[in-house]
Formats: C-alpha cells, structure tokens, sequence
C-alpha cells in the first residue's frame, strides 16, 4: 500500500508493476486503449478504469471521456461530450494544485444472473477501489466506485457501454 501511494503522489506517468495493483496512467498509448472488449465483463472493468483515473497532469477533468471512447457506444460517446461544457467542478483546481493523481484498483464486474438481458444486450454490475494521493499536501483517501451498465454487442463483435443506469 505504501508502494501505491508513493506512485500516485510522485506524480510519474507509467506505474510499477505490482502483484495485485492494477494502474492505467492518463497517458496509455491510443494503441492499448483502442483494443476492443471481448465480454461485457471486461467492457465493464475497461471503462471504470478509464473513468475513474485521473492525474493533476491532465488537461482537464473531462479527459476521462477521450480514455473511455474505445470501450462506449457513438451514443454514450454523445452523451458522456455534452458534459465537456460548463465549469470546472469545484475541486479540480485544489486536484491540479495539490498534484493528485487517483488509481483504479481491484476492479469486478459481474452479470448478475437476474438481470434482464439478451445475448446483444446485458446489464453489468462494476465496483473498484479508487486510490488518490496528493504530492503537496500528502493526502490519500480510498473510496468505493460502483455502477450499473448496459453493455451491448456491436456489429464489429466487440462490446461496448452503451448507458450507464446507476
């Protein structure tokens, strides 16, 4: 753990491997983010990485809807730009200050058996640990992130976040 929190403070743009510790930095290739999904499960897993990881260096708090393109439909994709205009939430200035950077860790997706669903459409549940430190202040807080998604399967035989639900 202490490991984890020297990497998110230190401000470094590619993480150390570590048994267990998922990290996808801001800065991962178009190349790798541009695989597409082979389950819902992992359509799940691979958006709540990318939206949820953030660091100080991005150029805005609306990033996460470029690192999640690959992994939404055309529609989400609409969905998730008209949150580009407005202002800025009100501590994204202390984030960028502070120079935080916030990790995706022991991300779980599952297809409850009870959820409605088709072999084209399906509802998937995804929970992760959220990571944050802060270089300045030395800060780190761990937070829970759940969500509920409708994963769909595309013609071209991916699959793909097409709404979140909750």
């Amino acid at each position: 753990m202490i490991a984890m929190l020297l990497l998110l403070v230190s401000g470094c743009s590619s993480p150390t491997a570590q048994p267990g510790v998922s990290v996808t930095p801001t800065t991962a290739s178009r190349e790798a983010a541009d695989v597409p999904a082979a389950s819902p499960a992992e359509a799940a897993r691979q958006w709540m990485i990318h939206y949820r990881t953030r660091h100080w260096r991005d150029t805005s708090e609306t990033e996460w809807v470029d690192r999640v393109r690959p992994y939404v439909t055309d529609a989400q994709h609409a969905r998730d730009a008209q949150l580009r205009d407005g202002a800025t939430g009100t501590d994204w200035s202390a984030f960028v200050e502070e120079r935080c950077h916030s990790a995706v860790t022991d991300v779980a997706a599952v297809v409850p058996p009870e959820a409605p669903g088709t072999a084209e459409v399906v509802n998937v549940l995804v929970s992760a640990t959220v990571l944050t430190g802060c270089a300045r202040s030395g800060g780190a807080r761990t937070e829970r992130a759940v969500a509920t998604l409708v994963v769909i399967h595309t013609p071209d035989g991916s699959f793909r976040v097409d709404e979140r639900v909750f």
